[in-house]
């Protein structure tokens, strides 16, 4: 965050967004829409991947969310609308 022009007193620890994570209750609506069927989301962390990449920042997580958003919006479109 720093090498995009971010503060270091702007920065929230980890820690703290995954403790909020835990408390909560329901999928993102990005996780709703793939599950619900959808065909074509907007894409947050294909953004992420590459400004990564762009600063020299590579990562299996991010590859691996993007493999697995990917994969699911490939069995969606092979399925055809669902409405």
């Amino acid at each position: 965050c720093t090498r995009l022009g971010a503060a270091d007193a702007d920065l929230v620890p980890f820690e703290k967004y995954a403790k909020a994570a835990e408390g909560l209750g329901k999928p993102s609506s990005a996780a709703r829409a793939l599950f619900g069927g959808a065909e074509h989301i907007e894409r947050v962390d294909c953004l992420i991947r590459e400004i990564g990449r762009q600063l020299g920042l590579e990562s299996k997580t991010m590859d691996e969310v993007v493999t697995l958003v990917d994969d699911r919006l490939a069995k969606n479109r092979s399925q055809g609308p669902t409405s």
